[in-house]
């Protein structure tokens, strides 16, 4: 129900003829959040780092880290106080237009939501 504004820096980087950086860093202003009550969220700051392997012609193994502040007011609760990370490991299949990507996500602080994510996804270009 409230107006959001952003800005961010995303970068990516090679690394040699096999491996790729990638970086981003941003902040977000959020507005009220507002159901039961309203809630005055804070701006929070997020970042992230990730690698890129390519380990044969057309797969690749990615990783990398992400975190975030808590946009909440402090209320004393730890997984909501506590600043997001997320790890994720995968992989990519690329063949021409067609890319296919799989990971998992884990949350080891259990401040971001859900505690593990799987992920599938399907790219094509056109």
């Amino acid at each position: 129900g409230g107006i959001d504004s952003g800005i961010a820096v995303l970068a990516d980087k090679n690394l040699g003829k096999n491996f790729r950086s990638y970086f981003n860093l941003g902040i977000i202003f959020p507005g009220d959040l507002k159901g039961y009550e309203k809630i005055e969220l804070g701006n929070f700051i997020y970042g992230g780092v990730a690698l890129e392997a390519a380990l044969w012609k057309h797969i690749s193994l990615i990783g990398q880290v992400f975190s975030q502040t808590s946009p909440f007011p402090r209320t004393g609760i730890g997984p909501m106080d506590r600043a997001a990370v997320l790890l994720t490991l995968g992989g990519r299949y690329y063949s021409g237009d067609n890319n296919f990507e799989l990971s998992f996500t884990e949350d080891p602080n259990t401040a971001g939501a859900p505690d593990f994510m799987l992920n599938f996804s399907f790219k094509r270009r056109f």
